[in-house]
């Protein structure tokens, strides 16, 4: 779902000019000699060397939810057995829930051989299915009802759903585009009171990629979450120009 940082690049900065617009974040900025003073004085023909950063907020787009029976029997196609059962049970509220067979990802079953204070006593059989949907008001009820129906019957398993955002590229490209503009305003603004002009862009990298949650109460460390469908996601460059 991402294409190199250099193509995504190529595509905004090549356009005239950079792309504009009022969503500016604090930049970072240094010259790459000893001090700045030296650096302008020493070359009409030096580089500057600055940070730019851009965050914004997006909703996600597809959710993944996967759910399952886990099933024991005495033997191992009781265990089989009962988890066919079982699992039709399953199906079938998923499908009073509003899904269709197209949102499933029915996965094979896995037996496994239970073995209780170091003696065989049986046998689980589990199966998982994942449900896929952009319907994320329908996972959120599925998730609820599942509950209900998990405190009666014990075979049912279930995840926590996990949303992505669907268009990484054109969220990748808006915040390229933004961090870049935010680092070029502070070389521009930072050589106001060096006596010399911002050039040509040289190179340009991308730092960091994160995507959190974009609740003010999660202090997770995590840069790759999928808990939540309301996301912060935030983009930190590199970018050098000339300066003369």
């Amino acid at each position: 779902m991402s294409n190199s940082i250099s193509s995504i690049f190529s595509s905004v900065i090549l356009a005239a000019g950079l792309v504009g617009g009022a969503f500016v974040l604090n930049g970072q900025f240094k010259l790459d000699n000893q001090s700045t003073q030296s650096a302008v004085s020493q070359s009409q023909s030096g580089v500057i060397t600055v940070k730019g950063v851009a965050e914004a907020e997006y909703k996600a787009t597809l959710a993944t939810w996967r759910v399952g029976i886990k099933a024991w029997g005495k033997t191992y196609s009781e265990a089989t057995d009962f988890n066919k059962e079982q699992i039709g049970t399953l199906v079938k509220f998923l499908v009073v829930q509003g899904f269709s067979q197209d949102n499933f990802d029915l996965k094979p079953i896995q037996v496994e051989e239970y073995v209780d204070a170091g003696k065989a006593n049986g046998f689980y059989a589990t199966r998982y299915i994942t449900v896929s949907s952009k319907e994320l008001d329908k996972i959120k009820k599925a998730l609820a009802g599942i509950q209900d129906i998990r405190a009666v019957n014990n075979t049912i398993i279930f995840d926590q759903p996990s949303y992505y955002l669907e268009n990484l590229n054109d969220v990748k490209r808006e915040l390229i585009a933004k961090a870049t503009q935010n680092a070029n305003e502070q070389a521009v603004e930072f050589t106001k009171t060096s006596n010399v002009k911002v050039g040509a862009l040289k190179s340009a990298s991308e730092d960091s990629f994160e995507i959190k949650s974009a609740s003010p109460n999660d202090d997770s460390a995590n840069i790759n979450d999928t808990s939540a469908i309301d996301k912060k996601v935030r983009l930190a460059v590199t970018v050098q120009y000339s300066v003369n």
